[in-house]
C-alpha cells in the first residue's frame, strides 16, 4: 500500500460521519451537513473564500463533497434518496481515528481512483449519483437597517440575523433552513461613478455587505444563527435588485442565478448583458450597451452624493401595522449604509413588484 499524500479534505471524514450521526436515522441535505461542520470547526479563511476551478463551490464545500465521495466508496455513507446523505449500518458504528482515516483514504484512492492526480483536492469533487450538488439549498437576501440604525455589526458579532419586524415576514424567516446561504444587502439608486455609461440617469443598485451560511433557525419567526463569511469589501450589483427586506432568490431564473454567483461565488457582473436587455434598452438607450467603461472595475463604496434622492417613506397608515422591534442601537452605525437601505429605486415597475419581475 502506498503512503498517503497530504490531503486537506481527509480531516472532514470523522466530522462528516458525526454530522450524519447527529440526525440519524433521518438523512441530511448536503447544505445541512456543511452548516453542521462549519458551526463546529475552525475553517481556514482561504478555504471559505477561494473557489474551486469550476467556480461553483468554495474550497471548504468542495472538501466536504470529497469526504462524502471517499466515505461512500468505503461503504460508510449509503444511497438514501436523491439529494440527501445518510449513514449505512457500518457508518453508524464507525469512529475513525487519524490512523484509520489515513488508511481508508489510501485504500479507496488506490482501489477506486488509481492514478488520481496529486492536486486532487483542488479539483471539483465527483457528484453523487443521487444528485446532491446543492439540492434544497436556498439563497436569501436580507436587510439589516432598522429605523436608520444598521444592525449588521451586531449581527456579525453575535453570529445571528434577526428580523426587524415583530409582525411581518415571520413566515419567510421560518422557512429559512440550516445550510441556506444569506447575504445582507442595501438597495439604492446611483447616478454617478457607475462602471458603465447611461448618460447620468439613475440606476437601481444593491450593495452586498456580508454573506454567511445558516446554522440554525430558532423557529420564532425572528432569528437565525449564522456562520458569517470572512469580512470583505462590499460589492455593488446593478439593475436586478430586491427592495423587500427578506427575499429568497428564484434560482430558476437566469437573473437570480447570476446574482447568486455574484454574491456568493465572487463572479463579476456582466453589465453589457444587462444593458442589452429590452427593458434596459428602453430605459437607457441602445448605445448604453456598447458604452461599458470596464466590465470588471474595482468596486468601491459610492460617496453619499453619488446616491440618488430617496423617495418618501410609505404612508404612516401603512407602516403602523408593522411594528419594528426596538433594541439598543449598534455600537458601529453605518450612516451611509442606513441611508442606502431606506432609499427606494427610481421608477419601480409597480407598487408591489421588484426589478427582477421584469428583467433576467
Amino acid at each position: 500500500m502506498s503512503e498517503a499524500r497530504s490531503t486537506r479534505f481527509t480531516k472532514y471524514f470523522p466530522m462528516l460521519l458525526d454530522a450524519l450521526r447527529s440526525a440519524d436515522p433521518t438523512p441530511m441535505r448536503p447544505a445541512e451537513v456543511i452548516a453542521w461542520i462549519r458551526g463546529r470547526m475552525e475553517i481556514a479563511e482561504d478555504d471559505l473564500t477561494r473557489q474551486v476551478e469550476s467556480g461553483s463551490q468554495s474550497i471548504f464545500e468542495n472538501d466536504v463533497h470529497w469526504a462524502r465521495f471517499y466515505l461512500a466508496k468505503a461503504g460508510l455513507i449509503g444511497k438514501v434518496k436523491r439529494g440527501v446523505w445518510g449513514l449505512t449500518p457500518e457508518g453508524r458504528e464507525a469512529r475513525l481515528t487519524p490512523e484509520e482515516t489515513r488508511s481508508l483514504y489510501v485504500r479507496i484512492r488506490d482501489a477506486a481512483r488509481p492514478g488520481a492526480p496529486n492536486d486532487e483536492e483542488n479539483l471539483p469533487a465527483p457528484k453523487a449519483e443521487e444528485g446532491d450538488d446543492g439540492a434544497g439549498q436556498s439563497y436569501w437576501f436580507l436587510g439589516s437597517v432598522w429605523d436608520n440604525d444598521d444592525q449588521l455589526p451586531r449581527f456579525l458579532q453575535e453570529g445571528i440575523w434577526t428580523n426587524g419586524y415583530e409582525d411581518q415576514f415571520n413566515d419567510r424567516v421560518m422557512s429559512i433552513k440550516p445550510g441556506d446561504r444569506i447575504a445582507v444587502k442595501a438597495t439604492f439608486v446611483q447616478k454617478h461613478r457607475l462602471p458603465f455609461e447611461v448618460g447620468g440617469k439613475p440606476v437601481s443598485a444593491m450593495r452586498i455587505k456580508a454573506t454567511g451560511i445558516v446554522l440554525e433557525n430558532l423557529g420564532d419567526g425572528q432569528t437565525v444563527k449564522v456562520a458569517w463569511d470572512p469580512p470583505s469589501t462590499p460589492r455593488d450589483w446593478y439593475f436586478y435588485t430586491y427592495r423587500t427586506t427578506i427575499v429568497e432568490a428564484d434560482i430558476e431564473t437566469e437573473g437570480a442565478r447570476r446574482l447568486v454567483d455574484f454574491a456568493f461565488r465572487g463572479q463579476q457582473q456582466d453589465y453589457a448583458r444587462w444593458l442589452a436587455q429590452p427593458y434596459w434598452v428602453a430605459k437607457y438607450g441602445a448605445n448604453a450597451a456598447i458604452a461599458v467603461v470596464d466590465p470588471a472595475p474595482p468596486v468601491e463604496a459610492a460617496p453619499e452624493d453619488d446616491v440618488g434622492e430617496p423617495e418618501e417613506d410609505p404612508p404612516l397608515h401603512h407602516r403602523r401595522h408593522h411594528r419594528r422591534r426596538v433594541l439598543p442601537p449598534s455600537r458601529s452605525v453605518g450612516r451611509h449604509a442606513g441611508a442606502l437601505e431606506n432609499q427606494k429605486e427610481s421608477d419601480p415597475p409597480g407598487p408591489t413588484r421588484n426589478w427582477q419581475d421584469l428583467a433576467g
